[in-house]
């Protein structure tokens, strides 16, 4: 039953009897404080029930109305291919839904995860199927059905102690009646290890960034999708950190001569400063003052632009850890300059990046005491 017309049933109410003047012959009943009821029952061919439609007195809400009543042959919704992913780290959990809608809009997903036996593992303490609510996407198929795909995203809430036994996920849907679907067995595959910079899923069940790294969107008007960004002070050891200490001159300078085009041994990706257009491919060095002072990092070359920044933090990006970043200076064309005002023997780590991929090329990185 559904309210309709201008004067809706406001608050309806269905039931069923098979006799139709006796009340104990009920076989369901459905009343709700809202324009919509529902009852279904499994009945054999030709039996013949009678079905009432009333509404509920309450306040000032009239138990009269207009509605439609629709009397239909269930069916339920097909569930055809299940995927899924679980971070034994964290239990973070991901599972992607596709299947054909039966004649009743669908309303959530239920899960159980089970060990390689296909006994059920427990999930926040029980065993039984959880449900979760889930809106998902229906479209046309050629053949007249309707199908759908959904995504149902969730922290698994393994214990620690019995994450290690998960491998697969029992999965099914239910529509709006409580019509369920056949449930579907899928392997549980582990998240994807990735490096910094690379793309990640936020919920971190079929990604896993990198130790002192996490997964979110740094600037959305650089890049909108979520990437694994350093977070730790340290910097993360695959990354190649230059010691531009090696590099000392007679005149009191550091000098290093690089080149940002370059395949062997590749950039690599460390982040990016606050200056728009870098690449996030660049060159990293560390720094030690040999005495308090200011210094300045800049860079020179025949052709090319680069960006420069400095932080204090080698894995921290953003404003916390960050010096400065330079573009393009008047004096040194597109080339760069920072200063920064250090501590004897404090170390800040230098990037040096290209504005764009086009604009890679050889470079002179000079470090000075002002």
């Amino acid at each position: 039953v559904n309210g309709d017309t201008f004067a809706q049933l406001g608050f309806a109410v269905v039931y069923v009897r098979t006799s139709c003047d006796d009340p104990a012959t009920e076989l369901a009943c459905d009343a709700r404080r809202e324009p919509r009821a529902a009852v279904t029952l499994n009945l054999p061919a030709q039996q013949t029930v009678y079905i009432f439609v009333d509404g509920i007195r309450s306040g000032m809400f009239p138990t009269t109305g207009g509605y439609r009543l629709r009397v239909f042959e269930r069916q339920v919704p097909v569930l055809s291919a299940v995927n899924a992913w679980m971070n034994p780290a964290t239990a973070s959990t991901s599972v992607d839904l596709v299947g054909t809608l039966g004649n009743v809009a669908l309303s959530g997903a239920q899960y159980r995860f089970l060990d390689a036996n296909g006994r059920p593992v427990p999930s926040r303490g029980q065993v039984d199927p959880l449900q979760f609510g889930l809106v998902f996407e229906t479209a046309e198929a050629a053949d007249g059905t309707t199908t759908f795909t959904g995504t149902l995203e969730f922290a698994g809430d393994v214990a620690a102690n019995r994450r290690a036994d998960v491998t697969q996920i029992e999965v099914a849907v239910y529509d709006l009646l409580g019509g369920l679907s056949a449930p579907r067995t899928a392997p549980v595959q582990r998240p994807r290890a990735l490096a910094i910079g690379d793309h990640c899923d936020m919920v971190g069940a079929r990604t896993a960034c990198p130790d002192g790294a996490e997964c979110f969107i740094r600037n959305p008007l650089v890049d909108p999708q979520p990437a694994c960004h350093s977070v730790g002070p340290e910097c993360p050891p695959e990354w190649t950190v230059t010691d531009l200490m090696m590099f000392g001159q007679p005149n009191g300078e550091w000098v290093y001569e690089g080149t940002l085009l370059r395949g062997n041994p590749p950039l690599e990706r460390h982040g990016r400063g606050s200056c728009p257009g870098a690449t996030g491919h660049n060159d990293l060095f560390s720094f030690t003052a040999p005495a308090q002072g200011r210094y300045r990092f800049e860079t020179n070359g025949e052709r090319g632009d680069t960006i420069l920044w400095a932080r204090t933090a080698c894995g921290v990006e953003g404003p916390g850890a960050e010096i400065q970043c330079s573009d393009d200076e008047l004096d040194l064309g597109r080339f760069s300059r920072i200063e920064a005002d250090l501590n004897a023997n404090q170390t800040v780590y230098v990037f040096v990046d290209s504005f764009g991929i086009g604009e890679r090329g050889p470079y002179t990185l000079t470090v000075s005491r002002r």
